[in-house]
């Protein structure tokens, strides 16, 4: 008698646990966007006989439950724990942690995309840059610091740019894998910490023979916590980062302008937007994350010099201080990512003599087909 109740007793509170967790989700909002894995979660889709009869009303409905369920993020760290922890899982999703920072191993030497990429930026050369000063630099991922200490696999990283310096025809490199370390990235995201380019900053200036600005003495703002990227795809219990931008007198002085895509026409906004830090991709408190293109303006330049900076998201953080100098009288910022080379010419007056830098990550040119150059 005593194991019956015992064993009712046992369904039962298994049970309520259940009828609980489901009551509970159906009065729980998530809301719109999940700051841990960088996306907006599902809506409850619209009922319709069509959607009904497709399939796709169910298919929404389990897309809204999947997203919208009480604790969602804490299964998915203990998931990942336990992966990790108990069964000894060396990554998930491909992000592994070596002393506490997190990075996306990627293996195959991209040799394809390399050729690929080196192709589109002699089309941009050739078509568009005519009589600019060129350069190129590529930036490191943080596997090129982490993934041989931790026995992860890499890109042969010596063959990467081997292929880049052998296919940039009339590009001068300006290198930056000796300008920095892993405590120059952010350790929960893919991206490098602007109070730290000092050197890297430095190099570039150097090569584009301008007075590198004195990031010691700019003024420091922070925002916290910083949750990057490999902290939601990752799942694990990771310390959160600091975010921090830099300012001076010369960028307050300066402006910022961005190409609206909907009226096409170039709207003022600010350098650094902290209203964005609370948004789906905090790193876009920085010019405004990712947009085609966008333009900094100095009216108190010492010299008429224009940079052209052909950039993917590192480049960002980077502008501002190439802008701090004080030389540059305009930065033009342009993600070929989000607009073709080909318009470029309606916004921008290329002139002979700009200066041209082509700054991007190794993990974006191992993705050519991003670039929308023809």
């Amino acid at each position: 008698m005593k194991n019956k109740i015992r064993d009712w007793l046992t369904v039962g509170m298994f049970a309520l646990v259940i009828l609980g967790f489901a009551v509970t989700n159906l009065f729980y909002d998530a809301g719109e966007i999940s700051t841990t894995e960088r996306r907006r979660l599902a809506v409850f889709p619209t009922f319709s006989a069509a959607a009904v009869k497709d399939g796709s009303f169910m298919t929404g409905i389990e897309d809204y439950l999947t997203d919208h369920f009480v604790g969602r993020d804490s299964f998915r760290r203990l998931k990942a724990g336990f992966m990790f922890n108990i069964l000894g899982q060396k990554d998930n999703h491909k992000i592994y942690v070596v002393d506490g920072s997190a990075s996306e191993y990627s293996a195959v030497l991209p040799e394809a995309s390399l050729e690929q990429i080196t192709e589109k930026f002699g089309i941009l050369r050739d078509k568009y840059l005519e009589g600019c000063n060129l350069y190129y630099s590529v930036i490191p991922d943080k596997n090129y610091f982490l993934a041989e200490a931790g026995g992860y696999p890499a890109y042969d990283y010596d063959a990467f740019l081997s292929i880049m310096r052998d296919r940039m025809e009339g590009f001068t490199e300006i290198d930056l894998f000796g300008t920095l370390d892993i405590d120059d990235f952010y350790r929960t995201d893919l991206h490098w910490d602007q109070s730290r380019l000092t050197e890297a900053t430095a190099a570039l200036c150097a090569g584009l023979g301008i007075t590198p600005p004195d990031l010691a003495s700019m003024t420091a703002h922070t925002l916290s916590p910083f949750w990057g990227v490999y902290y939601g795809q990752s799942a694990l219990s990771l310390e959160p980062d600091t975010l921090t931008y830099l300012t001076s007198p010369v960028l307050d002085g300066c402006s910022f302008s961005v190409l609206n895509e909907r009226t096409m026409q170039f709207e003022e906004k600010p350098l650094y937007n902290e209203a964005q830090f609370s948004g789906i991709d905090p790193y876009s408190t920085f010019l405004e994350g990712p947009i085609p293109l966008a333009k900094i303006t100095n009216p108190a330049a010492t010299t008429e010099r224009r940079l052209l900076l052909f950039r993917d998201s590192f480049g960002s953080a980077i502008a501002p201080l190439l802008a701090a100098g004080g030389e540059y009288a305009e930065i033009w910022v342009i993600d070929l990512r989000y607009i073709y080379a080909k318009l470029l010419p309606e916004f921008i007056d290329i002139r002979p003599g700009d200066d041209v830098l082509l700054l991007y990550n190794t993990q974006i040119l191992a993705n050519s087909t991003l670039f929308q150059i023809n």
